[in-house]
């Protein structure tokens, strides 16, 4: 069984992301939401993709944070406006 790549416990998810290497930090392993260039790359000589693995934990915590990330520059953009009532966030 593959191990989480966030805490090395067992898999129980898994998604496909692009990877890379960091040219200052070669054995530090980068990962990319797979955008058109790389999905046209898909089946030719090299696949820049591979199924990432994650436990329920690090999957939960890696879309929270897509979802903030992405709730956060609609915000900055003015795309929404959030408004803090009490212990809450209501958009």
């Amino acid at each position: 069984m593959t191990a989480c790549v966030g805490c090395g416990k067992p898999e129980q998810y898994n998604i496909l992301l692009a990877t890379g290497f960091d040219p200052q930090q070669p054995d530090m392993q980068r990962f990319y939401i797979p955008n058109e260039f790389v999905r046209e790359e898909q089946g030719k000589d090299h696949d820049p993709t591979e199924q990432v693995s994650f436990c329920r934990e690090c999957m939960r915590a890696v879309e929270d944070a897509l979802r903030a990330s992405i709730l956060y520059l609609r915000a900055e953009n003015g795309l929404v406006e959030i408004k803090a009532t009490g212990n809450s966030t209501n958009l």
